[in-house]
């Protein structure tokens, strides 16, 4: 009777210590309210580490936090992404054609463009094409090659090297060499594979904005002995899509198409990084999860009201003043290249 008391009070005893111990460690462990909710730490936040819970919590949070982030800095690339699309929806266009756009409806598609100037559009693709020959006539034109990022390459036309003379330019793409003889051609390089090449005919004559517009060429430089003739389309019919970033998932499916065809840049692998658990990164498909699509939905609306906020009420707003008197402000308040002495410009 003795050893079967003993064994039963031994064992009240254990389970007496282990419900003690259970709530004990209830009792110790801190949650915190936070910014986004509760978090949840076993013993305590300094000593010990957060739950299940929590974990994920956290992770979801720093993915949108990431993702917000990673909208704001791609999205010149994916503007001019969109871009791209606008320009190939004419019948048979491709890359090197020339889109001219001369009407209303068709410059409404564009979110800067002067409604009174007719527009030359060009894209371009150096790693299909190889570097690029843009042959310009003497005349009145105004214009520019500008990277993917939006950063110039080189100004053309009055305001280019030719000074309104006309020349022969010579884009080279990431890895592109010119040839030994680059007589007779202004070489610029581009550090993206994606180009905008932009031409206002700014003759006052409709007849003399044609002549102009006939005698530009384009062509790979691989064709030089033999050009093709150029193609010109028109996009005057305007049409539901815009040279916009696209919202909701379309943003990272055009995000992750550009990423796989263009080279990483120096400046942009901690970007890359943020990318990679959000499903995004070079050399594979992007086929996010149904966590990952919340999250990227999510982040696309409150990345653009980021954007936005930027555009309409920066934080240094003196840096948009244009001059006194006048209504008008600088839409962007940064270097065309996006570079500052000690920081490349994100905002």
């Amino acid at each position: 009777m003795k050893t079967i008391r003993k064994q039963t009070l031994l064992a009240a005893a254990l389970v007496g210590a282990l419900a003690f111990t259970t709530i004990g460690v209830q009792a110790q462990n801190q949650t915190i309210d936070t910014r986004i909710g509760k978090l949840s730490f076993t013993h305590d936040f300094a000593n010990g580490y957060p739950t299940k819970e929590t974990v994920e919590k956290l992770y979801d949070e720093r993915d949108f936090q990431r993702a917000t982030q990673a909208y704001i800095w791609a999205l010149p690339m994916v503007t001019f992404g969109e871009v791209e699309h606008v320009l190939m929806q004419p019948k048979g266009a491709a890359h090197g054609d020339i889109i001219s756009v001369t009407s209303f409806p068709g410059l409404s598609r564009f979110l800067t463009a002067n409604a009174t100037t007719p527009y030359t559009l060009i894209w371009l693709n150096l790693e299909k094409s190889g570097p690029y020959v843009v042959d310009l006539p003497a005349g009145e034109i105004g214009g520019f090659v500008d990277d993917l990022w939006q950063r110039p390459v080189t100004d053309m036309g009055l305001a280019g090297p030719d000074k309104g003379q006309g020349g022969k330019y010579l884009v080279l793409g990431p890895g592109q060499t010119a040839p030994e003889d680059t007589k007779g051609f202004i070489v610029v390089h581009s550090s993206t594979v994606n180009n905008l090449m932009l031409l206002r005919l700014l003759a006052t004559d409709p007849k003399e904005q044609q002549a102009t517009l006939e005698k530009i060429r384009l062509y790979p430089l691989s064709q030089q002995a033999n050009p093709p003739a150029t193609k010109v389309l028109r996009l005057d019919k305007g049409g539901r899509s815009l040279a916009n970033a696209p919202r909701g998932m379309a943003y990272w499916e055009t995000l992750s198409r550009l990423v796989n065809e263009e080279p990483v840049q120096e400046r942009d692998r901690m970007m890359m990084a943020m990318l990679r658990p959000l499903g995004i990164e070079k050399g594979k498909p992007f086929n996010p999860d149904a966590r990952q699509k919340k999250i990227l939905t999510e982040a696309a609306l409150v990345g653009e009201a980021m954007a936005r906020a930027n555009d309409f009420d920066k934080r240094q707003m003196e840096l948009s003043h244009y001059v006194d008197g006048s209504r008008w402000e600088f839409a962007l308040a940064m270097n065309v290249n996006q570079e500052a002495e000690f920081y490349t410009q994100l905002d």
